[in-house]
């Protein structure tokens, strides 16, 4: 309770651990660490929203409704079908996150972010980020890792210290509790880096011109769009099929060449699959031409092999543009033994 209004304040600490078996495996393994400071309120603060006039406005046309039926002799309403209320919620959160990827570098992402999220009903959930922005540096590198980045200056781009100010929308909707067969779906829309090109395109700067600057740093500018489903199909009270889809693109333009590597798509690790090593989406391949999309569809369709994972997805990355699109879909299905138990992960590449 932060000022008597059932507001909370929520302390996060969360972390995770890698390791390989195998011949090629090394003593030091890779860890995730992360820790996340919020604060909470059980309603929606926005300028352009006030709840409270809002219900003297919803009282005010229950007067004018019951005046119009005491004139014309009908029935007093006692509410308005047309009127919904709103439930949300308005967060305020500071993160950071330390990642550790042994024999290649350390990278540390910190930030902040002004998050809504509202019910039309209770299936659907709507969510925006308004405002989020995050900093982005590598501390620490190997000559290994160093000599990959020469080698893939596309790699050195997506990873170098920048700023990442973005707003995203997110639109959920799930089965009614009482589906016997219960669905899960979501989508994603994400920008970055464009509210502030145009504020530099009111200066006179180039709306694609690179080497813009936020705070004496690089931001980048990018879209993004994803699309998720699960479906889980019940044959049995020990046994069910738990089927997921999921599909996305990101394109860096405008300031950036390359989509910062938090935003880029990976698939596979020891946690994910069972068998199935950490493996980023696909091998990078330079096309001559990145700033034609439809160019650079051709030819991951003809050039582009999935990656030995549980999960393939494919990537196209070049050192003038990036354009990345996984397709993946997979099923796990449960012995009869039990629910939690997996006895096969099979997944297909579209």
């Amino acid at each position: 309770m932060l000022f008597r209004g059932a507001e909370t304040v929520a302390w996060k600490l969360f972390g995770s651990y890698e390791w390989q078996l195998g011949e090629s495996s090394s003593a030091l393994n890779s860890y995730e660490l992360g820790s996340q400071l919020s604060f909470k309120f059980p309603r929606l603060i926005m300028p352009w929203f006030n709840p409270t006039a809002m219900g003297r406005r919803y009282r005010r046309r229950i007067a004018i409704a019951q005046t119009r039926a005491k004139l014309l002799g009908q029935p007093l309403p006692l509410q308005l079908y047309d009127y919904t209320p709103v439930n949300g919620t308005t967060t305020l959160a500071l993160s950071g996150n330390w990642r550790n990827r042994s024999g290649f570098f350390t990278f540390v992402t910190v930030g902040g972010n002004l998050n809504y999220k509202w019910y039309t009903n209770p299936r659907k959930r709507h969510e925006l980020n308004l405002f989020n922005l995050e900093y982005n540096s590598v501390i620490r590198t190997t000559a290994a890792f160093d000599s990959i980045t020469r080698a893939n200056p596309a790699l050195y781009i997506s990873m170098r210290d920048q700023l990442v100010p973005s707003i995203s929308y997110i639109f959920t909707s799930t089965s009614p509790a009482a589906d016997r067969h219960p669905y899960w779906v979501q989508f994603l829309l994400k920008e970055a880096g464009n509210v502030t090109s145009g504020l530099y395109a009111l200066t006179g700067r180039s709306f694609s011109e690179t080497g813009k600057h936020l705070l004496r740093s690089p931001f980048s500018q990018f879209v993004k769009a994803t699309a998720e489903g699960h479906y889980t199909r019940v044959f049995s009270p020990r046994l069910s099929l738990a089927m997921r889809a999921f599909a996305g693109v990101v394109y860096a333009y405008g300031n950036s060449t390359q989509a910062p590597y938090g935003e880029q798509f990976f698939v596979g690790a020891p946690i994910r699959c069972v068998a199935s090593r950490f493996a980023p989406s696909a091998p990078a391949v330079t096309t001559p031409n990145a700033r034609n999309i439809r160019t650079l569809t051709r030819r991951a369709t003809s050039n582009l092999k999935p990656m030995q994972s549980c999960a393939p997805a494919y990537s196209v990355n070049s050192t003038e543009r990036s354009f990345s699109t996984p397709a993946m879909f997979g099923s796990f299905a449960p012995t009869p033994s039990g629910p939690n138990r997996v006895s096969r992960c099979t997944t297909s590449s579209a």
